[in-house]
């Protein structure tokens, strides 16, 4: 999903969740963006009109928009938020549909670097930053995924999920289960 559907159910699906008269879930796992930024460049391909600087401006602005009304909201209600870097995917180039074809660019690589710079510098509602960019990148091959991750460039395999996972506690959760004993 993209943010835009992601912040439309984000309220039913996450926050007012109630088991009896408690909230469902202390934290929330934010890991999104990926799809709005797809959408640049499968709009080049189904219309030959590359994206203007502006235009990815405008759609990164977007994204960071929603991703921040969904981490205040998850703030508001008392939920710990755990942010999640977009992850690299060069080399991606996906099947041709009706609405075009997703592949990586240099405008995506634009809007994910200045989507990331952005959660890097933990904004306001945010509790944890993973960076799973760098944790599933390539050192030797910038901007994609090591290949042992992935089978087509942009989704994670069992191994890639493992390692993301892995991550995630490492950075926010670990602490917490040390101070347990």
């Amino acid at each position: 999903q993209n943010t835009s559907q992601m912040a439309k159910r984000f309220k039913r699906d996450i926050v007012n969740k109630t088991v009896g008269s408690y909230r469902e879930y202390d934290d929330v796992i934010i890991f999104a963006g990926i799809n709005d930024i797809a959408a640049i460049d499968s709009d080049y391909i189904r219309t030959g009109h590359t994206w203007s600087e502006e235009m990815v401006d405008k759609r990164v602005f977007g994204i960071i928009e929603r991703l921040d009304a969904m981490y205040k909201e998850a703030k508001d209600s008392g939920m710990r938020v755990i942010a999640v870097t977009i992850t690299p995917w060069g080399k991606y180039k996906g099947k041709v549909t009706r609405y075009g074809q997703s592949h990586w660019s240099e405008n995506s690589q634009r809007a994910i670097d200045a989507i990331n710079f952005w959660l890097l510098s933990k904004p306001e509602n945010v509790d944890v930053v993973v960076d799973a960019y760098n944790v599933l990148g390539d050192p030797n091959n910038p901007d994609t995924l090591k290949k042992e991750f992935t089978g087509d460039w942009l989704h994670l395999n069992k191994e890639g999920n493992e390692v993301l996972a892995k991550e995630i506690y490492k950075t926010a959760y670990q602490h917490i289960c040390s101070q347990d004993n």
